[in-house]
């Protein structure tokens, strides 16, 4: 009985031998070869980045591949954003942002455009008074009256309006001294308009008699005074 069992635990155990050996032999040609494959595969690529290349006005950006992509540096990393540092008096830089804007030249205006700001700066309407006087009873310019009417034809060509306004004293009826205002008015408007002859229509006559004294009619220095022509030159402000 014993024998037999002997037998039996012999025969199992040269079958497991069998086994093993067969199996060892069938699985280290499949490792070997898959280690052959392994070995004869073409390796896949890297994975590719966009990186950017050079800085400042000369960046661009291209694609690569480890290990050829350019390494991150202290330098090239993005740090804190820096706070604008207002230029004071003691800082050499602000001189030299003083000088540039100083340095840097104003656009040019053409000259009609500077002519036509020029004229748009205009102040507000301007008058300018002059007075002459006349003989009693008479519109005849005299030397006086003519020389301070020639150094007012200046002021004649810029005006937009002239007003000419003929006076005479209170001596006289009503009508003589009427006619006689409107003589002397339109004497002085003849006298300018013989010396700017292309002077455009811009004079008005004022005329009034015994009327608008500035002075007493009671004594000859008074009366003289009254016996006048007043000449208004008006320079109209451009808006």
């Amino acid at each position: 009985m014993n024998l037999h069992r002997t037998r039996i635990a012999v025969a199992c155990g040269f079958a497991v031998a069998l086994v093993a050996a067969t199996a060892s032999c069938t699985f280290a040609p499949r490792a070997n070869e898959a280690q052959a494959q392994a070995a004869t595969a073409p390796a896949r690529p890297a994975p590719l980045r966009i990186v950017q290349l050079s800085f400042g006005q000369n960046a661009y950006f291209a694609a690569c591949a480890e290990p050829a992509c350019p390494t991150l540096t202290p330098k090239t990393l993005p740090g804190p954003a820096a706070l604008p540092v207002a230029a004071t008096a003691t800082d050499p830089s602000s001189h030299g942002v003083a000088a540039a804007a100083a340095a840097e030249p104003s656009p040019l205006v053409p000259p009609r455009a500077a002519a036509a700001q020029a004229s748009t700066q205009r102040a507000d309407p301007s008058d300018t008074h002059i007075l002459l006087t006349f003989p009693f009873g008479s519109a005849a310019l005299t030397a006086e009256s003519r020389q301070t009417l020639r150094r007012s034809l200046r002021l004649a060509r810029e005006s937009d309006r002239i007003v000419i306004s003929g006076r005479t004293d209170s001596v006289g009826p009503d009508e003589v001294n009427q006619q006689l205002a409107l003589a002397r008015a339109l004497a002085v408007r003849n006298f300018i308009r013989d010396a700017v002859p292309d002077l455009p229509n811009v004079i008005a006559i004022d005329a009034k008699g015994r009327c608008c004294f500035v002075a007493s009619n009671d004594d000859e220095s008074g009366r003289s005074r009254n016996r006048r022509v007043e000449v208004v030159f008006t320079s109209m402000g451009v808006m």
